[in-house]
């Protein structure tokens, strides 16, 4: 019935979502988080921003995309960004992607291509909404304009990606973790570094290649018994995708190894000095979880629980051998936009 569709999508958002994080006015930028609200076509959209106790002046910026589903309050909730942040003295924002809802703060996906669900649909203008957010903090705070930087997981990483094609005089490198390019052309002014993550079991942005997607939908099928259509497309293997960008890069064939720990492999294309740098990890056994181990909001909640089960069954397991921003944050310590100078 119509009643037991809502109740379901009602405990759903309550799940997935975190516990909602108190607003900061805005112009009160002492330490701690922020809400900051934008209009961008007539949507209201908004981000969380957190400004460490000790931040460098000029401070690096780091744009945090959760993935397709998900918000900005559980992707923040996963990973270490605020810790980062802290020992290093940058700031960190956590957009939130697109709802037909406006100002909605859950279920959000992103414009990234051909992906996801109804930012895609609608053409959101997610890359219009991330460039008035940094030119916004920029007013607000002392953005170094060199030190702008992109990560995200999944859809957030596909999104990435569509920042170093359509902002590559904007964002100076990006740090994509299971999630690939879904961008047709990418119309890049300048090649942006970048440090991708991905798990050889991952079973929705396929390590193969294969059909992709649709992890989501199929969550919420078997989870909640929720009406979905599959959501999926054709994608090429990661490492014939990395091939793609070194090619593009003109950046040397052979890979030179930069770390190993137990399943963890990364290498790096061109070395450390190049400001075209293509840094790959691949991590043996890892599915489409975020990596670090921590569990997902859904299943720190209700730990055990089916819906928990079924999520962790969908995406696979995540890995504890590798943490993902002190890797991010020292391949973006070395990779300032070169030619531009601090505010």
């Amino acid at each position: 019935s119509k009643k037991t569709f809502i109740a379901r999508v009602v405990i759903l958002t309550a799940v997935l979502g975190g516990s909602a994080l108190p607003a900061v006015a805005d112009g009160a930028w002492s330490a701690g988080t922020h809400e900051v609200r934008k209009l961008v076509h007539g949507k209201h959209r908004s981000a969380l921003v957190y400004v460490p106790r000790s931040v460098a002046k000029p401070a690096a910026l780091v744009l945090v995309f959760h993935g397709g589903g998900g918000n900005a309050e559980g992707i923040r909730a996963q990973s270490d960004w605020d810790r980062e942040a802290d020992r290093h003295g940058f700031v960190v924002a956590y957009p939130r992607g697109y709802s037909p809802r406006d100002d909605a703060h859950k279920l959000l996906t992103w414009n990234a291509g051909s992906c996801c669900g109804a930012a895609v649909r609608d053409q959101s203008a997610d890359v219009e909404f991330v460039g008035a957010l940094i030119s916004d903090l920029k007013t607000k705070l002392l953005i170094d304009p060199r030190r702008i930087y992109a990560t995200g997981h999944s859809n957030g990483a596909q999104m990435s990606y569509r920042l170093a094609c359509e902002l590559s005089e904007t964002i100076a490198a990006i740090g994509p973790i299971g999630g690939t390019k879904v961008l047709a052309n990418c119309p890049q002014v300048r090649p942006v570094p970048f440090l991708h993550i991905h798990g050889t079991a991952d079973p929705c942005s396929k390590f193969d290649g294969g059909s992709c997607g649709g992890c989501f939908q199929e969550f919420l099928h078997q989870a909640y018994f929720l009406p979905t259509r599959p959501s999926t497309w054709e994608c090429d293997s990661v490492p014939s995708t990395i091939e793609e960008w070194r090619e593009r890069y003109a950046l040397p064939e052979k890979s030179v190894p930069v770390y190993r720990h137990g399943p963890v492999a990364c290498e790096s294309f061109g070395g450390k000095a190049n400001p075209r740098e293509i840094m790959f990890c691949m991590v043996e056994g890892m599915g489409h979880a975020y990596p670090g181990g921590k569990p997902t909001p859904l299943c720190e909640q209700r730990p055990g629980s089916r819906s928990c089960r079924i999520f962790t069954k969908v995406v696979g397991p995540s890995s504890s051998e590798i943490k993902p921003e002190p890797l991010l944050w020292d391949f973006f310590s070395r990779h300032p936009l070169v030619g531009k100078g601090s505010m």
